[in-house]
C-alpha cells in the first residue's frame, strides 16, 4: 500500500514501478487512465492505493486486484472516492463511501463518523458516536469472513498482555455486533507518530517505536501463531506494497538513525 498526497505525482499515476514493458502494464496503463479521466481536485485529501497478485500457476504473478482511494475528511465526515479494479472481470467501478461491497454494514451506519483509517475492500477503523459502559471505544468494520478470526485474535492477545506485562497497553475488547461485521474495542491514549517526529525528536522517537515493534511481536499469546518468516516473505510476492513499506520503514530508520 502507498500513501500520498493528492497533489503528488505518483498520487494520480500510482504503481510507477511498473514500466511499460511489463506484462501487467496495458491493464494498469488503463487504470490510470480512468484516475486521470475523472479524479476529482479535493484540498488536503490523501491518496491511498494498493494491489494484489495471485500465482499464475507457471511460477509466476499475475494481477488480482487494486484499488485508488482519494480520501478526505471535513466537516460532513470521510469522504472517498474509490477506483476498484478486478483483473478476472477486467473490469473498475468507481465507489463513493461508504459504499464498499466488501464492506457492506459501512452503509447501515446511522450518523456520522470520525474515520481514523480506510482500507477500501478490507476495513474501516473509526471513533463512533457511543460509549461502551461509559468508556470511549473504537470500532471497525471489516469483511464479513474475517470479523470472527480478527474477534478472537484481539480476545487472545487482551488476555495475554492486557496486565501490561509487555511494557505497553493493549486494548480491551468492548463488544461485537453479530451478524454484522462490527467489533469494538476500548480506546486507548497515543499520538501520531508522523506528527512528533522533527530533527531533534526523531531519532529516539524511532528508536523507540522500533522497540514497540520488536515487543510487540516477541511477545508469546495463547493460539497466535507465531511469526514465520519464510511465509512472510511469500505473502511480500503477493503485496508488493507490504515489502516496499518495510523497506521505506527501514531506510527512514537507518538515515535518521546514522
Amino acid at each position: 500500500m502507498t500513501d500520498a498526497p493528492a497533489s503528488a505525482p505518483r498520487a494520480v499515476a500510482p504503481f510507477a514501478f511498473l514500466g511499460s514493458d511489463h506484462p501487467m502494464a496495458p491493464r494498469i496503463a488503463r487504470f490510470r487512465a480512468a484516475i486521470a479521466e475523472r479524479a476529482p481536485d479535493v484540498h488536503g485529501a490523501t491518496v491511498h492505493a494498493d494491489l494484489t497478485l495471485r500465482p499464475d500457476g507457471e511460477g509466476g504473478l499475475v494481477l488480482h486486484r487494486a484499488y485508488w482511494s482519494l480520501q478526505a475528511a471535513g466537516p460532513d465526515g470521510c469522504s472517498a472516492s474509490t477506483l476498484s479494479y478486478h483483473a478476472t472481470r477486467d473490469r473498475a467501478t468507481w465507489l463513493e463511501f461508504p459504499e464498499d461491497p466488501e464492506l457492506p454494514d459501512l452503509a447501515r451506519l446511522l450518523a456520522r463518523i470520525e474515520v481514523l483509517r480506510y482500507m477500501p475492500l478490507r476495513r474501516c477503523t473509526f471513533r463512533p458516536w457511543w460509549e461502551e459502559d461509559a468508556h470511549a471505544v473504537i470500532a471497525k468494520v471489516k469483511r464479513p469472513r474475517r470479523t470472527a478470526d480478527a474477534w478472537r485474535i484481539l480476545r487472545a492477545v487482551h488476555a495475554a498482555l492486557g496486565d501490561g506485562r509487555a511494557g505497553f497497553d493493549v486494548p480491551a475488547p468492548a463488544g461485537r455486533a453479530t451478524p454484522h461485521a462490527l467489533s469494538l474495542q476500548t480506546a486507548l491514549p497515543g499520538a501520531d507518530l508522523s506528527a512528533l517526529i522533527d530533527a531533534d525528536r526523531g531519532p529516539d522517537l524511532l528508536c523507540r517505536a522500533g522497540a514497540l515493534h520488536r515487543a510487540m511481536h516477541a511477545a508469546a499469546v495463547d493460539g497466535i501463531a507465531v511469526e514465520d518468516a519464510h511465509r512472510d516473505l511469500a505473502k511480500d510476492r503477493h503485496e508488493p506494497f507490504r515489502a516496499a513499506r518495510g523497506v521505506r520503514i527501514a531506510c527512514a530508520c537507518a538515515e535518521a538513525l546514522a
